[in-house]
């Protein structure tokens, strides 16, 4: 397989462990819980729309 292809794939696991570890640091702290819980709810909506948009962008590609 191309390394172009594997390359997003592998920057993006690598960057996801990275976000779970350093959460989990903060997370260690008590005056870092309300902020996290808070960050994570305005993600999850985040998450909605820009999923919404790739969508609608993927759907309106056309393949010869």
């Amino acid at each position: 397989m191309s390394r172009a292809v594997l390359a997003p794939f592998e920057a993006y696991q690598k960057a996801r462990v990275t976000f779970v570890q350093t959460i989990a640091e903060l997370a260690q702290r008590p005056q870092n819980i309300e902020a996290l819980q808070s960050a994570g709810k305005y993600n999850r909506l985040q998450n909605r729309v820009l999923v919404r948009q790739l969508h609608c962008q993927i759907s309106s590609l056309t393949f010869n």
